[in-house]
C-alpha cells in the first residue's frame, strides 16, 4: 500500500488517555523516532495538524483528531493507518466534524498505545489496481461522433487534464497510438481504434477501460483488425462521452500483481520519469595493473555488450589504456611498450 505520511509517537498518559494526547501534555509526535515535537500532517492534508492520537484505556476507543486549518481535511485521501503492527481502516472509523476539528474513532482498540512505548504511525492508500495507462480526453463532436475523433478534428487526447495533444499509448502497447476513441451518438456504439506501429498490439494486456465513472470490459467488446489498426467496439454505451466534457481514461488489468515503480511529473504536468524508463545502478569496482604491451580480462558475471552495461575508468593516468566490453568480462589493453598501466574501473547496469 502506498505510504502518504509517516510520523512517530512516543506514548504518554494523561488520565485515561494514552498516546499523543496534545502538544502540552505527556507524549510526543515527531517526524523521526525520538525526534522533537512536530504535529504537522501536511503530506496527508495540506496545512493540517494532529491535535491528538490516543487510546482511551477505559473504553478502548482509539481517537485521531486533526485540526483543519485551511479547509483541506475530508473523510478521504487515505485508507489505513498503521500504529506499530496494528492497522486500522478509515472506513471502519466513526467520522465527525466539530468546528475546524475532524475526528476518527475506532472501538475495540485495546493495547494500541502503551505508555512509555514508541510507535511508527503510517497513513497509506490502497494502490490503484492494475493501472496500465492513463490519458485525458476533452470530448469534441464531428457529426454523430463524440469524444476523441481524430487528431485533425474536434476533441483532444493528452497526458494531463487540459494538456496538449498526445495520442501515444506506449505504456499500453509500445510504439502505438490512439487513432480514435469516440461514441457514435446515433447507435450508442463506443469505438476504440489503436494504430499498431511495430506489431505490438493484441487483444490482450488490459482488462478494462474507465472513462470517467464508466467502466468497459475488453472481453465485452467486438474486436477486429484492419491493416495495422486494431478496433474494439462496445454497444449500448450511451453517454460515455459528452461533447465539451473532459474525462480521465484509464486502462487497467484486474490484478495488481507485478506492479512496480512510479511516475515523476514536472510543474507543467510533463512526465520526467516513468515505469518504462531504466535508471543505472552501480555493480562493482575493479582496480589493478596491466603490464606493458599486454591485455587483461576481468570477469563480470552476466555482462553483455547490449547497451545495458556501462564502464567508467576513473584512473585517467594512461592514454595507452583501452577498455573493451564482452560477454561476462571486460578487457583492458595496455598499448605502451615500456610502462605498466594502473586501472580503476566502475561497472554499471541499467
Amino acid at each position: 500500500m502506498a505510504l502518504i505520511e509517516q510520523k512517530f509517537i512516543a506514548a504518554g498518559t494523561y488520565f485515561s488517555a494514552t498516546g499523543y494526547v496534545s502538544s502540552s501534555l505527556p507524549g510526543t509526535i515527531s517526524d523521526t523516532l525520538g525526534g522533537s515535537q512536530n504535529n504537522s500532517l501536511t503530506d496527508l492534508y495540506a496545512n493540517s495538524t494532529c491535535n491528538g492520537f490516543y487510546l482511551n484505556t477505559s473504553s478502548n476507543v482509539l481517537t485521531l483528531s486533526i485540526n483543519d486549518v485551511s479547509g483541506n481535511v475530508t473523510n478521504s485521501g487515505w485508507d489505513t493507518v498503521t500504529i506499530g503492527s496494528n492497522t486500522f481502516n478509515r472506513a471502519d472509523a466513526t467520522y465527525s466534524v466539530t468546528g475546524s476539528t475532524d475526528k476518527w474513532e475506532w472501538s475495540g482498540a485495546s493495547g494500541t498505545f502503551v505508555n512509555g512505548s514508541s510507535y511508527s504511525v503510517e497513513f497509506r492508500t490502497t494502490p490503484v489496481s492494475g493501472l496500465t495507462e492513463e490519458k485525458f480526453i476533452a470530448a469534441g463532436s464531428y457529426f454523430s461522433a463524440t469524444g476523441y475523433v481524430s487528431a485533425s478534428l474536434p476533441g483532444t487526447i493528452s497526458d494531463t487534464l487540459g494538456g496538449s495533444q498526445n495520442n501515444s499509448l506506449t505504456d499500453l502497447y509500445p510504439n502505438s497510438t490512439c487513432s480514435n476513441f469516440y461514441l457514435n451518438t446515433s447507435s450508442n456504439l463506443l469505438s476504440l481504434i489503436i494504430t499498431d506501429v511495430s506489431g505490438n498490439v493484441t487483444n490482450s494486456g488490459w482488462d478494462t477501460v474507465d472513462i470517467g465513472s464508466n467502466t468497459f470490459n475488453r472481453a465485452d467488446a467486438t474486436y477486429s483488425t484492419s491493416s495495422n489498426n486494431h478496433r474494439w467496439d462496445w454497444s449500448g454505451a450511451s453517454g460515455a462521452f459528452v461533447s465539451g466534457s473532459s474525462y480521465s481514461v484509464q486502462f487497467r488489468t484486474n490484478s495488481s500483481s507485478g506492479l512496480y515503480g512510479f511516475k515523476v511529473w514536472d510543474a507543467n504536468g510533463n512526465v520526467r520519469l516513468d515505469t518504462s524508463n531504466r535508471e543505472f545502478r552501480y555493480v562493482a569496482f575493479y582496480t589493478g595493473t596491466v603490464s606493458a604491451n599486454s591485455s587483461l580480462n576481468v570477469t563480470v558475471s552476466g555482462m553483455t555488450n547490449d547497451g545495458t552495461w556501462g564502464l567508467n575508468e576513473t584512473q585517467g593516468s594512461s592514454l595507452d589504456l583501452e577498455i573493451g566490453m564482452g560477454t561476462n568480462k571486460f578487457t583492458l589493453t595496455n598499448n605502451s611498450s615500456s610502462s605498466a598501466a594502473n586501472y580503476n574501473v566502475q561497472v554499471f547496469k541499467t
